[in-house]
């Protein structure tokens, strides 16, 4: 049965549309439709468009029902369309026409494109009505394999100067041509190169490197062009796959996922091969894989050091959790029958243990705010001699380290400084706890105060065991201990602190120390009045 047997036949469904109804219908389903469909009159105006065409095209269906298919289709000198159309409106034909061409889209870009029309009649007018196709992915996915298929079949043809010669001569350079021709319009960066020279480059590779033609094709270096490249796995007909990373002329680096191929006799190159390069930008995606692979290695870190912080804190709070249980037990099984002078040790084991434990505790929930940017920083003015002597008194107080005095010298007008605080005590606390707690019994360890010029200056030295230069790159690191510390107890969070919160303050820590010399940490604090900033 020939397409020209179908006769419209009354439906006896109580579901047939009205014919208001149906055309309601007929409108939103060629609306859904995935393809480009358009109306034309006898001179190729557009009379009626659907969403794809728009989409397709980037024109609103108002510019489009005031254009013509000329104004979109850049070969629509070379189709002929008095004649296509014709051929459409012949009582004989009837038949329905599909070629290529290339449209035009707003923003200029140029796109290939296939079209099937039918002519069609209404109530004594005609009308085109085509079905449109966006074709660009056969320029890089499909024509580069068969340019070069043909290229070599033309060339075989050549060498044979068979009868031929003539048309297959002419062939070549048809293809040759229909290579420019896409090439021009597609998206993708395509590079011809001979040797070590470009011979050919695309406008896609103009807009991508930021050199001009006249540039890459004048004797360019490519090694100023081409960092690297690297070959993914994968092969197709004579083709293999590369990632290759360019530097453009303003110096940023681009990824390109390219198919090389080698073109072997092609006209205008003297027959030498050429080596084809087709890339697309993959920039994008190689900054989200490192973006990923940094996620993925920074929650490896995360994973890791959570667990060292586990780990490290049952560790220290063991031990003086079985102080407290074992002296608990003794005092528990001779409370009735030891003096207070035998039993005031162990209470003494369990109130230094507690301290230890609260130390701690205090340290973490410190350091956690500090990493939160929970800690407010509320300078205030500060007599610092005053405030020092206190905290050594303090430290001395508490400490059973007494045999490793502390000694303080002051200098400059420390009278007034505008500093935090409740910040600046745990700077010192642990500063000062740190060199007690590595200097050998019987040392000194220096406390020096110096203001001057706006800014405050605490020098604490000891002569104690001194830190490793390899281990001083990590100091402030949270949980990284010295390689040197042996069996001394810690948990490495302290200096942490400190240097989070010098740096709250705005304010610098150095640190200068040698194996088994000693160590001097030198902060800097400002100690003027801060302005309010205009909002």
């Amino acid at each position: 049965m020939n397409s020209g047997d179908y006769a419209p036949v009354q439906s006896n469904s109580q579901l047939a549309l009205q014919p208001e109804v149906e055309l309601t219908f007929a409108d939103f389903l060629i609306n859904q439709a995935v393809d480009a469909a358009f109306c034309l009159g006898v001179n190729a105006q557009f009379i009626y468009v659907n969403d794809a065409t728009c989409w397709m095209t980037e024109y609103s269906r108002e510019e489009l029902l005031s254009m013509t298919l000329h104004d979109i289709d850049i070969d629509f000198s070379l189709h002929d369309w008095a004649e296509k159309w014709q051929y459409l409106v012949s009582r004989d034909s009837r038949k329905s026409l599909t070629f290529k061409s290339r449209y035009r889209k707003k923003s200029g870009q140029i796109f290939l494109v296939e079209i099937a029309i039918t002519y069609v009649e209404h109530q004594g007018s005609g009308f085109g009505c085509a079905f449109v196709r966006d074709k660009s992915d056969e320029v890089v996915q499909l024509s580069v394999q068969k340019w070069i298929d043909e290229f070599r079949e033309a060339k075989e043809n050549l060498q044979q100067e068979s009868p031929e010669f003539r048309r297959d001569k002419e062939a070549l350079r048809l293809n040759e041509a229909k290579f420019r021709t896409l090439a021009e319009t597609t998206n993708a960066s395509i590079f011809l190169i001979q040797d070590t020279q470009i011979c050919y480059i695309n406008p896609a590779v103009e807009l991508l490197t930021g050199y001009t033609k006249a540039e890459l094709l004048a004797d360019f270096d490519l090694h100023q062009l081409i960092i690297s490249k690297k070959r993914q796995q994968g092969e197709v007909a004579n083709s293999e796959y590369l990632e290759m990373n360019i530097r453009t002329k303003n110096g940023k680096e681009v990824w390109l996922a390219c198919m090389v191929a080698m073109l072997d006799g092609v006209v205008g190159f003297g027959g030498q091969p050429v080596e084809l390069i087709a890339g697309i930008d993959i920039t994008g995606y190689k900054c989200a894989e490192l973006e990923l692979h940094q996620a993925l290695e920074q929650a490896k870190q995360l994973s890791e050091l959570r667990a060292y912080f586990v780990s490290m804190v049952c560790h220290q709070f063991r031990t003086p959790l079985n102080i407290v249980s074992f002296s608990n037990s003794l005092l528990k099984r001779h409370i009735d029958e030891w003096t207070e002078e035998k039993t005031r040790p162990l209470l003494d084991h369990i109130q230094t243990a507690v301290e230890q434990l609260s130390q701690m505790l205090d340290d973490i929930l410190l350091l956690a705010k500090a990493e939160a940017a929970k800690l407010n920083f509320d300078p205030k003015p500060l007599d610092l001699g005053e405030f020092c002597r206190d905290l050594l008194a303090q430290m001395q107080l508490s400490s059973s380290d007494s045999h490793k005095p502390i000694k303080f010298v002051s200098s400059g007008n420390c009278l007034r400084a505008w500093i935090d605080k409740k910040l600046l005590e745990p700077i010192l606390n642990n500063l000062l706890d740190n060199a007690i707690k590595y200097s050998p019994i019987g040392s000194v360890v220096d406390l020096k105060l110096t203001c001057e010029y706006g800014k405050v200056f605490f020098q604490i030295k000891d002569q104690g065991i001194g830190i490793p230069v390899a281990d001083q790159q990590r100091l402030f690191e949270p949980f990284y201990r010295g390689s040197n510390i042996a069996h001394i107890p810690g948990t490495g969070i302290g200096l942490s602190i400190v240097k989070t919160l010098v740096d709250l303050h705005g304010g610098q820590i150095t640190v200068v120390s040698e194996v088994d010399v000693g160590t001097t940490f030198t902060v800097m604090l400002p100690s003027t009045k801060l302005q309010p900033t205009n909002s």
